[in-house]
């Protein structure tokens, strides 16, 4: 290939127009494997974060996100070298990532094109350019529309996992993180987030599933677990069309990730199949607290059930789904649907 040819391949790359692929979530549902399996794909780009929070900020879900991201470039401005020299170029394409990823929310939801160059920074003429935002999926729906419009077509892509189990593993995470804060700060955190005198990580995590079965009588839930408001706004946002579903249970699997890229209209890529969730020291789940768990995410249940099948639900699922028809709960046939 002769310079010319190298020259309008690189103008190409940057003429062209690629499909956006978003993928919603949920949390603690697979999104982080199948992201760095995914970032291998010859046909699919993406920025340097894996979560950008871009609609989630505009929706105001998520207003520290801004300062959080004005924090991050804050800081590499300040490890710019005092003089040129061999680590200025990395330190400076840091502090420049870190300026674009601020510069999205400049413009709310009039401008899109800073957004859309985020995710294009190091782009060579993919299909596809990525955002894997699972905190999207308690967005509302007006957010989904603005997202449908920024791109006609794009392809989305909702992980799903068993309600339980998606629950309790944020669960988990949430009690690690104040676990460590509350041993670094000498245990002065225990009032603070009013647990008493919880002091492990379990106790953390118990004691936030207690709560949580005790607030069933406000009738809310919390956003991430609300699969049939999020996929019901999906829907009728995105079109059922471009949606993918796929399940936590059943995704570190050959076929899933075929079905996947046969979604999207790629080559399948052989992905590492072995689960990459790093769910650190064991933390025990309540067992008497299964019942009000189940209580308060029948809803989930009994909706997936209706729009996708029971039979068709992971093992998992079924299981929780006996349960549910034990206590009485279960009960698919007076569920709205969307589509």
């Amino acid at each position: 290939m002769n310079t010319h040819e190298h020259v309008n391949e690189g103008r190409a790359a940057q003429d062209a127009q690629p499909e956006l692929l978003i993928c919603i979530g949920a949390q603690k549902a697979g999104t982080t494997w199948l992201e760095a399996n995914l970032r291998a794909h010859p046909d699919l780009h993406f920025a340097p974060r894996k979560e950008v929070h871009y609609f989630e900020v505009l929706d105001g879900h998520d207003p520290m996100s801004y300062s959080r991201n004005k924090a991050r470039l804050l800081q590499s401005i300040k490890n710019l070298p005092d003089e040129p020299g061999p680590d200025f170029d990395a330190a400076f394409a840091e502090a420049e990532t870190n300026f674009m990823h601020l510069r999205m929310f400049n413009n709310g939801f009039e401008d899109h094109t800073p957004y859309l160059d985020y995710l294009r920074l190091g782009y060579a003429g993919q299909r596809y350019i990525c955002d894997f935002t699972p905190a999207y999926a308690h967005m509302s729906r007006n957010a989904f529309e603005e997202m449908a419009r920024v791109v006609p077509h794009s392809r989305y892509l909702f992980l799903m996992r068993d309600p339980v189990d998606r629950l309790w593993s944020a669960m988990r995470m949430s009690a690690r993180r104040r676990a460590s804060i509350q041993s670094e700060k000498g245990g002065g955190i225990r009032s603070a987030v009013g647990l008493g005198r919880a002091k492990t990580a379990q106790d953390l995590a118990t004691a936030s599933a207690v709560k949580f079965v005790k607030q069933a009588k406000r009738g809310t839930m919390p956003g991430r677990s609300s699969y049939d408001r999020t996929i019901r706004d999906m829907e009728g946002a995105v079109g059922r069309d471009n949606l993918h579903y796929e399940f936590f249970e059943t995704l570190f699997t050959p076929e899933a990730m075929k079905r996947i890229c046969d979604f999207l209209g790629v080559p399948t890529i052989k992905a590492a199949m072995d689960e990459k969730e790093n769910e650190g020291a064991p933390i025990a789940f309540p067992k008497d607290q299964l019942d009000g768990f189940l209580s308060r995410l029948a809803p989930q249940y009994n909706f997936c059930a209706a729009k996708f099948g029971e039979t068709a639900l992971p093992e998992r699922w079924q299981s929780r789904i006996g349960r549910l028809k034990e206590l009485g709960l279960f009960d698919p046939t007076n569920v709205q649907q969307v589509g």
